[in-house]
């Protein structure tokens, strides 16, 4: 029900989490070798296009056979990595999957506020550049079945200590241009704004 990509270890690749679980309780009866109850999904980017799916190692949270549909994400903790909320759909348990599995690997979040749209900057092309690493992603609204992420976009520096350009393309045409950026913060940039 939901898929969604994030980049768990910062290292500046896109991994992929995945919320489990049928949509029918009665799918044994017509299907035997099918479950209701599914363990989620968690694959690492192994930058080499390929992913491996490591959430047997992820902790005791991954290993729950659950109906999981949605998935919000958030750095809920500010501690630098993007941590996971997953609700399920046939009792009212949620999960909060902190992550603790970037150590050691540096992140820039950004937050945007737009002036001519959209004030929360839904729409803005965010493109970072760091080394050998650029990355771009797209300030959005929605992330997953009925959920809704934080709307700080999060980009993961690997072993880089500042970005060597931050661009920010607006809705409505604009571009800001930030550059050499320390790592491991937290910016808010106005559309506008020096």
């Amino acid at each position: 029900m939901s898929a969604n990509f994030l980049d768990a270890d910062n290292d500046g690749w896109l991994d992929l989490f995945v919320a489990n679980g049928h949509l029918d309780a009665n799918v044994k009866k017509y299907d035997p070798a099918a479950a209701y109850a599914q363990k989620n999904l968690l694959f690492r980017n192994t930058g080499k296009g390929t992913f491996e799916e490591v959430g047997q190692n992820a902790g005791p949270d991954l290993q729950v056979e659950r109906v999981s549909h949605g998935t919000a994400l958030a750095d809920y903790d500010n501690d630098g990595d993007v941590d996971l909320f997953v609700s399920d759909s046939d009792t009212p348990h949620c999960t909060l999957l902190r992550n603790e599995g970037s150590e050691g690997s540096h992140f820039l979040s950004i937050e945007v506020e737009g002036r001519n749209g959209s004030r929360d900057g839904v729409g803005a092309r965010i493109r970072v550049r760091a080394g050998e690493l650029e990355q771009t992603r797209e300030v959005r609204a929605n992330c997953g079945y009925l959920s809704s992420s934080d709307r700080r976009v999060h980009f993961g520096l690997g072993a880089q200590r500042r970005a060597d350009w931050v661009e920010i393309r607006w809705p409505r045409g604009g571009v800001q241009l930030l550059k050499d950026v320390p790592a491991d913060q937290f910016l808010r940039v106005r559309e506008g704004a020096p």
